[in-house]
């Protein structure tokens, strides 16, 4: 092409000046013919393509640069100022259109998934966008102009894309990598390729021309000297080392040259200000340029305006959000150095010192917060809380449903003695729970009797007298209370159905054992057996604490009892329905499970309405427990000279106690419901109130009429049936007719699976088959010698010698017991599905958070070389909200690893130890494993497992819990709060604090109904054959 005047070129571009036109061609990668394209000559045109070809080389070198992780200036596109356009690929051009125009959208694919229009203005002479509008799956968003105190309106989908909008001028779209060469409109094609497919069109390059007077020339040659000056100036060298100014500097002078008001610096601000936004894109620092007189902006409260900062503030409520930030630096208001933003009482930024705290109300910094177990003093907008000493509770309610002292809840439905609880103190004491079917209903379990062994004598039984350190009274028509001077309390409650309450004071702590747990503030061991194991479900773990070896093991129930559940669901809505009279106490104790279980118990008891208000009784006990005390939830009526409360404290008043030694009684229990007489009145015999003049006398057991004397004889006949039994070999018939005193037979037999029990509560001797003397019934109908004894785990049964592992433990069966190493083990926190989350701790919840949440953070000791977070948020499919998948951020000191969409991306944070790590496919799964202990398993779409090495047990934070074995604190806030609402406990959580908090706790089955029983057709999987196996282990 010698025959060309001159040309330039910039490697596969080439532009070259022939006569009177401009010759561009653009060679392909793969060495077919390349791209030509004429155009009309102009000095501008030609001096443009050459600089701008040079601009596009470096725009590619940017995206191919690997090293280059923090520029994103590659995925961002941009319009701002006097028409001005930055797409995807780099190409800077100019379109004055006055409509609404399609900035972005995708294209190349069936269905329109989103898409970005703007609709340009003028104001007072100036280019502005009037409106923005943003399709999402057929959802719009219209966006106005607004007041508002913030530098940007943000609009982030998790479709995969971000939009800005300063409120004026400038609008800036950021894209995921996704969607290259699948985008159009103003944005361009996102291709990588500058000009292709932009501006060809039939083999002619459309770029819109502008003719040039000599009035034009003479403003272009002075604003050009002008602009050059603003962007070349040395305080801008971090940000031209990245990015090719020139491309600004014409901007600029275009905008300076068109400029109708001089005085206006609009002029000149609109592309500084983009020029700045470039520049921390591209990973550099940008001067804080702007001055008083010049291109000024005004913050709200005590802010400054900065160039290039995090819009992740720190708050008093979020103080670590900056460091846990991926948006972004960009221009704004931020909090001076040294102080957080007060996002409680909105002052404005303060230091943190002056942080106050928020939990039902604001609390000033010293301000002191009690609650049942802990007394929290607000310091820096933390809660700092000490530990109270409290009795910790056990309760069987409903006749099924357990929650120990430790706090774990499980199901069981027995029929038999079951020991509830006991101790090896002093005096030692054994509690035995009668459960038993109900009666004319498949799923009803009663709680029938409740036996009280003090000191392993059979024959001391309690009545309503005092008995030494015993007092027994009612404390209610419905509540029967037994108090201790040896730290045991027990509620009865028997109307409308029997439900225990047992308490312990602190002195009993890992002294205890039984289904109420063994009270060590440790879950994970909480349904360890008579023999030493820890079993993995409810059903195998209680029927290994049966009293009577006569009894059968029950079997788990998995069925739902609830196919018609119209009343159920009516009246269980109370529990969670905002108007009802139990929504005082929602934020202070969870309703969710009760209210599940009212469904199953109200579906399930032969009498609804008392299995109901069974169910709000122990709702309204919970409330009390911290401090709410319920009234109005159930019609009172009482006999006729008896009056009804909710807050009975007190023994209550019968002319039966005036007989008794205890006039009194302490009132150190909560109150409770109930009919009783009205002061000054006693209640009789006949459930009558009377003064105590009509009182009856009470001697022997027996009421005695005032005045009246007489003797009572009782006698007691018993028919003793005789028969012939054959027992088998070496088993020997025990007849209780020839029995010696104190032989009870069957029911007292020691067996290999109580060896540790020297109780017997019963009094009834029982004939029949039995090991002899020396031999013990090893649970398979053998007699065996006690170092023969088999050991049962999870429904199976291990001969002696056996080794089973347990965790990271082995046990070995021993004479019927397990010897197990005691290893502290790793412990994982799950989270799958639309928000199913179980944490280190075992603590179940559900959370259908929006945002990116704290699932697990090192918290106290923090030091560089152990610093690790976990970050998890939801991605949603199509419309309905549905969880297609999750993204997971795993920081691991200066490295940030983000699982997404089945990939993962690594990038260097640029600060922080190099922490050592690997990245591996097993089968589904992509495992990342750590050198300091942490390791997450994700199958590439809702479900995470977090595993932790023992070493950070109690150091670490988060959705997750605190990994200190006790599960009752594990919804501890960022304020370090505990709380019983898993919704304020898990949007303390949240990364960013400008994220709305989630409001409810949605369930599925209610917003859609029509796929209820759907649903549970598809997930009778679990319950069915096909996990059969795994039934007595989970």
């Amino acid at each position: 092409m010698s025959h060309l005047d001159r040309g330039c070129e910039q490697r596969n571009f080439a532009v070259y000046l022939n006569g009177s036109q401009v010759r561009l061609t653009i060679s392909s990668a793969d060495d077919s013919e390349p791209t030509v394209a004429i155009m009309r000559f102009s000095w501008m045109s030609y001096w443009f393509l050459c600089f701008y070809f040079q601009l596009s080389v470096e725009f590619q070198d940017l995206i191919r640069n690997p090293l280059l992780v923090s520029n994103h200036v590659s995925s961002i596109c941009s319009t701002w100022g006097r028409d001005h356009f930055k797409t995807f690929d780099g190409d800077v051009y100019q379109f004055p259109g006055m409509c609404e125009y399609n900035l972005i959208s995708n294209c190349h694919d069936s269905y329109q998934l989103f898409s970005v229009h703007i609709k340009k203005a003028e104001k007072d002479g100036n280019p502005t966008i009037s409106y923005l509008a943003i399709t999402i799956n057929e959802l719009l968003f219209h966006i106005m102009q607004v007041k508002n105190n913030a530098a940007y309106i943000k609009f982030q989908s998790k479709v995969g894309f971000t939009v800005m909008w300063n409120g004026e001028d400038a609008v800036m779209v950021e894209i995921d990598a996704d969607f290259a060469n699948r985008t159009c409109g103003l944005c361009g094609d996102f291709n990588g390729v500058p000009v292709y497919n932009e501006f060809i069109l039939h083999g002619m390059y459309r770029y819109p021309q502008v003719n040039f007077t000599p009035v034009f020339l003479f403003s272009f040659s002075l604003q050009l000297t002008v602009c050059e000056n603003m962007f070349l100036s040395e305080s801008w060298s971090s940000c031209t080392k990245l990015i090719n100014p020139e491309v600004y500097i014409q901007a600029c002078v275009k905008d300076m040259c068109g400029c109708k008001n001089n005085t206006n610096d609009f002029c000149a601000c609109s592309t500084l200000s983009e020029f700045s936004r470039q520049c921390s894109h591209a990973g550099g620092q940008p001067p804080n340029w702007r001055t008083t007189q010049f291109c000024a902006k005004e913050c709200p409260y005590n802010m400054v305006y900065e160039e290039s900062g995090s819009h992740c503030m720190d708050t008093c409520t979020h103080q670590d959000t900056s460091s846990l930030c991926e948006d972004h630096k960009m221009d704004g208001c931020f909090c001076p150095s040294g102080t957080v933003f007060d996002d409680i009482s909105e002052r404005g930024c303060i230091p943190q010192s002056e942080c106050q705290c928020k939990h039902d109300k604001i609390y000033s910094p010293g301000e002191v917060y009690r609650q049942d177990q802990e007394e929290c003093t607000c310091f820096e907008g933390m809660w700092d809380c000490i530990t109270l000493e409290t009795p910790a509770t056990c309760a069987v309610e409903q006749g099924s449903y357990f929650t120990t002292f430790d706090g774990k809840t499980y199901t069981f439905h027995g029929d038999c003695y079951y020991t509830l609880a006991k101790d090896g103190a002093s005096p030692n004491f054994t509690l035995l729970a009668q459960l038993v079917p109900c009666a004319h209903q498949q799923f009803d379990t009663c709680l029938k009797s409740l036996k009280i062994l003090l000191n392993n004598d059979r024959n001391n039984y309690i009545n309503l007298f005092t008995l030494g350190d015993i007092d027994i009274f009612h404390a209610s028509s419905f509540h029967i209370m037994l108090q201790t001077r040896f730290g045991l309390q027990i509620q009865i409650q028997h109307v409308p159905l029997m439900q225990i309450y047992i308490s312990l004071e602190q002195s009993y702590r890992s002294k205890t054992r039984g289904l109420c747990g063994n009270f060590n503030m440790i879950l994970s061991d909480e349904m360890k057996t008579p023999q030493g194991i820890v079993e993995g479900t409810a059903v195998t773990f209680s029927n290994s604490w049966k009293a009577n070896l006569m009894c059968s093991d029950t079997e788990e129930r998995l069925d739902d009892p609830c196919s018609l559940k119209m009343y159920a669901k009516h009246w269980c809505a109370l529990l969670v329905s905002p108007d009802s009279a139990f929504a005082q106490c929602r934020s202070v104790v969870d309703p969710e499970m009760f209210h599940k279980r009212c469904i199953y118990s109200t579906c399930s008891c032969e009498k609804s309405e008392a299995c109901l208000c069974a169910v709000f009784s122990s709702y309204a006990r919970a409330c009390a427990e911290k401090g709410v005390f319920l009234t109005n939830w159930r019609e009172n009526s009482c006999p006729a000279s008896q009056t009804f409360s909710y807050t009975h404290q007190r023994c209550q008043l019968t002319c039966r106690s005036l007989s008794s030694e205890q006039q009194s009684c302490t009132s150190d229990f909560l109150p409770v419901d109930g009919c009783s007489c009205a002061e000054g009145l006693y209640l009789n015999e006949n459930g009558l109130c009377v003064p105590v003049e009509k009182c009856s006398c009470f001697y022997n057991d027996n009421y005695i009429n005032p005045g009246t004397s007489i003797n009572i004889r009782d006698e007691h006949c018993k028919m003793i049936l005789f028969f012939v039994i054959v027992c088998p070999y070496p088993k020997v018939f025990f007849n209780c007719s020839s029995a010696t005193t104190g032989e009870l037979g069957l029911k007292c037999t020691k067996a290999c699976s109580n060896l540790e029990s020297d109780e017997c509560v019963f009094t009834e001797c029982e004939s029949g088959c039995r090991c002899p003397e020396g031999l013990l019934e090893d649970g398979k109908g053998n007699c065996v010698k006690e170092a023969d004894c088999p050991c049962k785990h999870n429904g199976h049964i291990f001969a002696p010698g056996a080794v089973i592992p347990n965790l990271c433990n082995t046990c070995n069966c021993k004479s019927g017991k397990w010897q197990c190493t005691e290893k502290k083990c790793p412990a994982s926190c799950i989270i799958y599905g639309s928000g199913h989350y179980n944490t280190f701790d075992q603590r179940p919840y559900g959370f259908q958070g929006e945002c990116g949440y704290i699932a697990v953070n090192k918290c106290g000791n923090k030091t560089a070389e152990n610093n690790f977070g976990v970050i998890t948020e939801n991605v949603p499919c199509g419309s309905s909200g549905t969880t297609c998948s999750k993204t997971v951020r795993i920081q691991l000191g200066r490295t940030e690893i983000k699982l997404m969409k089945g990939k993962y991306v690594e990038e260097d944070l640029g600060h922080g130890v190099l922490i050592q790590y690997r990245i591996r496919r097993v089968g589904l799964y992509l495992v990342v494993e750590s050198k300091i202990g942490l390791a997450v398993i994700w199958d590439r779409k809702t479900a995470v497992r977090i595993l932790l090495e023992p070493q950070h047990s109690g150091s670490v934070c988060g959705l997750c819990g605190n990994f200190d074995g006790n599960g009752l604190n594990d919804f501890t806030t960022q304020g370090q709060l505990v709380v019983s609402n898993p919704l304020e406990f898990a949007n303390s959580w949240k990364v960013q604090s400008t994220c709305p908090d989630k409001e409810e706790i949605v369930d599925s089955c209610v917003a859609a109904p029509m796929r209820h029983q759907w649903a549970k057709m598809m997930c009778s999987i679990v319950t069915g054959q096909t996990f059969k196996d795994c039934h007595s282990k989970v």
